[in-house]
């Protein structure tokens, strides 16, 4: 859950406020981790909507969001996809 907390941080940005499990894949593949499949990954991010970290969207594609913008600004600040990638491998 920390790796996929820590990816969606890193896929959003200012002006993007939605991350698709695509895109997100995309940003675990650019920082090593080739190995993590889709279905695992919206398992822990849904997990994480269960615990009102992040949220989905209700209407069209699958997307998620932090429920709180300044939670993201800190984890991608402070927390390395590579580096957890690396750990977690």
């Amino acid at each position: 859950e920390r790796l996929a907390l820590a990816a969606v941080a890193h896929t959003l940005r200012p002006g993007k406020d939605w991350a698709r499990p695509s895109e997100i894949l995309e940003t675990l593949a650019n920082a090593g981790d080739t190995r993590i499949q889709q279905t695992t990954l919206v398992e822990a991010l849904d997990k994480l909507v269960a615990q009102e970290v992040l949220a989905v969207a209700t209407e069209g594609a699958l997307r998620y969001r932090f429920q709180l913008e300044v939670l993201r600004l800190w984890i991608e600040a402070n927390k390395s996809v590579t580096a957890l990638v690396e750990r977690n491998q």
